[in-house]
């Protein structure tokens, strides 16, 4: 099986935009333009839900010949119709299942900008119970240097 060629920035073609060469030969334009895209809507939850479902793996590529990471396709099939996400990820070509990794990267970025949030909120309860707990240190201190246990 042949892998696939993308083609970046093709000559003629809009900023952002490029084409797959799948293994079968199938010609695929992809843009990133906005004058391709309406009906915007936020990353649901039930995607990344869907993405923590994912088990990657290392694996024998056998046509490689080598060592891999990646994932099962069939896998990716199955998750996709049990959080009923839409088949953007797990295609069939000539018979051949097939995982677009590069539909993964808007969730990647999602689950980071998400993570920072947390990790952010998380540091600064962190500081907070840090200055709370100075705070009663000091305070019991004061009691126990007022009460002579000092």
């Amino acid at each position: 099986m042949s892998p696939n060629i993308i083609l970046p920035e093709t000559t003629g073609g809009t900023s952002g935009s490029s084409l797959l060469i799948t293994g079968s030969g199938q010609i695929i334009f992809e843009s990133s333009s906005q004058i391709f895209k309406n009906d915007y809507g936020e990353i649901l939850d039930k995607y990344l839900n869907f993405m923590n479902s994912l088990k990657p793996l290392t694996y024998y590529c056998i046509d490689a010949n080598k060592r891999d990471i990646g994932l099962i396709a069939e896998e990716v099939e199955e998750k996709q119709n049990i959080y009923q996400v839409p088949n953007f990820w797990a295609h069939e070509v000539n018979g051949i299942k097939t995982v677009s990794y590069r539909k993964f990267i808007p969730l990647l970025i999602e689950k980071s900008k998400r993570q920072t949030i947390i990790t952010q909120q998380a540091n600064q309860r962190i500081n907070d119970l840090e200055n709370e707990n100075k705070v009663l240190k000091d305070k019991i201190k004061s009691i126990e240097e007022h009460l002579g246990l000092v």
